[in-house]
């Protein structure tokens, strides 16, 4: 006969809930139900007098300052410390853990979280534990996919004796006094919706105004704005004109004015001046750092500062302006070289006026002035600094290792020919762990420790070029001649035919250099020494796209700026695929460019303004956008491989993978530009109306800002795993030219009220933005004023800006002064719930029903989960609509479920007129581990 369990499921969130006598609720212990499942921890090993900042795989991130640890005692700790910390986001994740997820709500009611993510995090020294010290909080960004407000708890131990098992049915089984108990504390309380709501017209008899004044003199079309009053409806200290911090609005004589009605309000978190240089011009001494740490700008003379994205002040490091990185560009990509900063982002190399290199550590504290230092890098262990001092025309020009702490570790002085290129002698390969350097006629690969890898000598060396294939050099003589030298075997080749006056172009991902001479093009396979000559191109050069999959001739403009390349002659254009088959050959244009997908297995071409059609890697023609509409002037990929089209007129066209036109807005005049963001939004940029960001689908202007670019896109560090990450809901305006501030802005939810807009006053010196209430009558001045802009106004602004964006996770941080376990919660709701009589059928080879714990996932994210222990039969409630599983732990550490196709499957009408039901719940025969517990209970899709 079947083994018949009668539970009684009171579930959190039903009618019937469980008052307790003590106002925070009861105290629980952490119980881990399984024997097979081991808690995994990731493990980091720190130095307590030194910063460190904690990636981890999953996109999280922990900030920890220096000297942040005490032991028990409170005395400081030295030396080594061993951090551990792991993460919580799935229904398996909580349920392994044992962690109790129940708390009292403001009325003293025991109710089930829900959870946005969980983390665990404590530390030792010599085996000992240890705390946060209480002037140090260490910041913990954890990436969650869960979206939406939660407020956060802190699981604090607790000396209350009345201790529960962590279910809804307390039935209490007292633990020995020696075991720790826990209750959950609230920490931080999201905001309530509707708090933050718009601000409603004030009803009272005075409102706020306020004018300005323009100048009329030169900008005539402003005469109808002058004596206009505007009535504020703003919502921040920083766009309220009235604000001690905004004297200089009134003051100013404006010469533009733009207006809009985006959907929400935008908020300027900060504005940072940037610094002018001996010529009177702001400097371009702009950089965003990796990892979404921020961006450096160098504000004043004399010193640097690191901003974080919420507008925080983080760090000013005093006598430098700038940074040196490279930075390139393809298609919708941005790929930067981050190594002026360590792999553990807790130094930085900076640079003053002077051009000397300065090494800091990320409080701002100045560890180094090495002086002069060319070319200086990182190594890949972030302990190392490599760089080159002194010069050929001095005579002392070596290349030096030194320490995290600035002391010399290796000098490799350099003998340089009379026939070397100048400052051209050694370079860092990618992966930064090893450097090429040319001595006379010998060549060497040396890592960063010091020590000689390979070495090899070559008559007459004139430059080297590092190739991404197999980490060869190419090595190029002053007698022309063309080698490479494959250092892992220690094996030269050299090119068979004479190789005088040639160029050459490397392949990213084979063993083949192109090599350009006499009018020809020739693959030369360097790993086979094979040839082959690429047919039907007439003196042009060959160069390869950025991943390798496409050669394109020298007259190809590669997209990556907007930039575009007049040429006065017309000459034909050649596209191959990267076994040199000719794909096209493009003559109609003087020039074209190229822009391709993600992958490099779509491509759109654009030549003048008379074409514009996608080809797939074959060069098979998969559409031409004019036909679809001859006005359509640009076209760019997006990230997911849709594509957005723009027009002469201000129309906007989203495109799907299938190359249909599935939405379109009409964004504005012909004098604005526009430029993708995430897949389905986009910018646009112009004289008429201020920056703003659009939702194609939509239809409408969601956000407005300033009149400059705004940049919220992501680049990629080729060098390193590091990238670029504006935070969602923040965006960042600045120009590259000479403008005078850089802009964070929050993307609020606050929704304008009928009859607001967005206003931006600029002049060359200054601009403000804010927001009115603007009547019928205000509106018709507005129009007639921007008429008359438009006439003056006689050439067209062209910005097109390419950028990435690859979608990240929702970053929840907080600030923490005590190690142990955080939560970001918030109590279930089941207004839909429904409660059964419920029998629990486990067949017949469960004897030890005692033992048996259940649980019941749900939520619409899978994120509840509510533990049960065996007893009376009562009610069960669960919500229909919701993921619902219902899983048993039984005495061997075997699972049984009854899965959420059967819960989809019930007969909800005849549940409720039944009132009771058994659920048939299935033995696993696999015994429980993570892999099983991850399988069945994945995330719905």
């Amino acid at each position: 006969m079947n083994k018949i369990l009668q539970l009684f499921f009171a579930f959190g969130i039903c009618s019937f809930f469980i008052a307790c006598n003590h106002s925070d609720g009861p105290a629980y212990r952490i119980e881990p139900p399984f024997k097979s499942i081991p808690p995994h921890y990731d493990t980091f090993e720190l130095n307590a007098s030194e910063p460190k900042m904690l990636r981890l795989p999953g996109g999280s991130s922990i900030e920890i300052p220096a000297n942040a640890f005490v032991d028990k005692s409170g005395k400081p700790v030295t030396g080594k410390v061993e951090l551990k910390y792991r993460e919580f986001h799935t229904s398996a994740d909580i349920l392994a853990s044992g962690i109790p997820m129940l708390c009292n709500d403001e009325d003293g009611i025991t109710k089930s979280f829900e959870s946005g993510g969980m983390f665990e995090i404590s530390a030792t020294a010599n085996g000992q534990e240890i705390d946060i010290a209480k002037d140090k909080k260490i910041n913990v960004h954890m990436a969650s996919d869960v979206e939406g407000d939660f407020d956060f708890y802190y699981l604090e131990e607790d000396g209350n004796k009345k201790t529960a098992n962590a279910s809804l049915f307390l039935q209490t089984q007292p633990a020995p006094l020696s075991e720790k108990q826990y209750r959950w504390k609230k920490i931080y309380a999201a905001k309530e919706e509707g708090k933050d709501a718009a601000p409603e017209r004030s009803k009272a008899s005075v409102h706020k105004y306020f004018q300005t004044h323009f100048d009329i003199k030169k900008y005539p079309e402003t005469a109808v704005l002058d004596t206009m009053k505007w009535e504020y409806a703003g919502i921040t200290k920083m766009d309220d004109p009235a604000d001690p911090a905004n004297t200089f609005f009134k003051e100013e004589k404006w010469a533009e004015v733009s207006i809009s009605q985006p959907v929400y309000y935008t908020e300027k978190i900060k504005e940072v001046k940037r610094n002018k240089n001996n010529n009177g011009r702001h400097t371009n001494s702009l950089v965003m750092l990796p990892d979404s740490l921020g961006i450096l700008v160098n504000e004043a003379p004399g010193y640097l500062c690191w901003y974080e994205w919420n507008g925080n002040l983080k760090t000013r490091f005093n006598g430098v302006e700038g940074v040196k990185y490279d930075y390139y560009a393809e298609g919708a990509y941005g790929y930067e070289n981050f190594s002026f900063i360590n792999k553990q982002q807790s130094h930085l190399l900076l640079f003053d006026e002077n051009n000397h290199c300065k090494l800091f550590s990320v409080n701002g504290k100045l560890i180094k002035d090495f002086g002069v230092l060319s070319d200086p890098s990182f190594d890949h262990t972030g302990n190392k600094i490599i760089g080159q001092t002194g010069t050929a025309a001095s005579g002392n020009l070596s290349v030096v290792i030194f320490s995290i702490t600035g002391e010399v570790l290796h000098t490799f002085p350099v003998t340089v020919a009379p026939y070397s290129i100048i400052n051209d002698y050694w370079q860092l390969f990618d992966d930064q762990s090893k450097f090429a350097l040319i001595n006379n006629d010998k060549i060497s690969v040396i890592d960063t420790d010091g020590k000689t890898i390979s070495s090899t000598h070559i008559d007459k060396i004139y430059y080297l070029d590092l190739l991404s294939y197999h980490q060869a050099i190419a090595v190029h003589t002053y007698d022309s001649q063309l080698w490479v030298w494959d250092w892992k075997k220690n094996k030269s080749l050299k090119v068979k035919f004479d190789a005088a006056s040639y160029s050459t172009s490397m392949s990213p991902k084979e063993p083949v250099i192109i090599i350009h001479k006499d009018h020809k093009n020739v693959f030369w396979n360097w790993e086979n020494d094979t040839y082959k000559e690429i047919a039907n191109v007439n003196n042009v050069g060959l160069y390869y796209s950025f991943k390798g999959n496409f050669i394109y001739s020298y007259n190809t403009i590669i997209i990556y700026t907007g930039a575009a390349i007049d040429n006065n002659t017309k000459q034909s254009t050649y596209l191959f695929n990267n076994s040199g088959t000719l794909i096209r050959m493009l003559d109609k244009s003087r020039s074209y460019s190229f822009r391709f997908d993600e992958r490099e297995e779509r491509i759109l071409i654009s030549g003048d303004t008379s074409e514009l059609y996608l080809i797939d890697k074959s060069g098979k023609l998969l559409y031409d956008f004019k036909t679809y509409d001859p006005k359509i002037k640009t076209v760019h990929f997006y990230t997911n491989g849709e594509m957005l089209s723009t027009t002469e007129d201000g129309t906007v066209v989203l495109w799907n993978k299938n190359i249909e036109p599935v939405h379109s807005v009409v964004a504005h005049t012909k004098m604005t530009s526009f430029f993708p963001d995430s897949p389905g939004t986009c910018y646009s940029i112009g004289r008429l109306q201020a920056t703003a960001l659009w939702d194609i689908a939509m239809g409408k202007k969601l956000y407005a800002y300033d009149d400059k670019l705004v940049f919220n896109a992501q680049m990629f560090d080729y060098r390193t795993d590091k990238h670029v990450v504006i935070p969602k809901h923040v965006a960042l305006s600045f120009d590259w030219s000479d403008t005078k501030s850089v802009n964070i802005w929050k993307n609020t939810s606050v929704k304008l009220p009928e009859g607001v807009y967005h206003i931006n006053f600029r002049n060359n010196s200054a601009d403000f933005q804010t927001y009115v209430y603007l009547s019928a009558e205000q509106l018709e001045q507005i129009n007639k004023y921007q008429h008359a802009l438009k006439q003056r106004i006689n050439k067209e602004i062209k910005n097109e800006v390419k950028r990435a964006d690859q979608e990240a996770k929702l970053l929840r941080s907080f600030e923490i002064n005590n190690f142990g376990i955080y939560n970001w919660d918030r109590f279930y709701k089941d207004s839909n719930a429904l409660s059964v009589h419920a029998t629990i059928d486990l067949g017949n080879s469960v004897t030890e029903f005692n033992h048996v714990t259940l649980f019941l996932i749900t939520g619409k994210d899978r994120n509840v989960v509510v533990k049960y222990y065996v007893s009376t039969l009562n009610k069960f409630c669960f919500v229909p609509e919701d993921h619902n599983m219902l899983l048993a732990i039984l005495p061997d550490d075997r699972i049984a479920v009854f899965e959420e196709g059967k819960f989809r499957a019930l007969d909800i009408e005849k549940l409720k007129k039944d009132n009771a039901y058994t659920f048939n719940m299935t033995i696993l025969e696999e015994q429980a581990s993570r892999t099983l517990l991850d399988r069945i209970l994945q995330k719905p899709s």
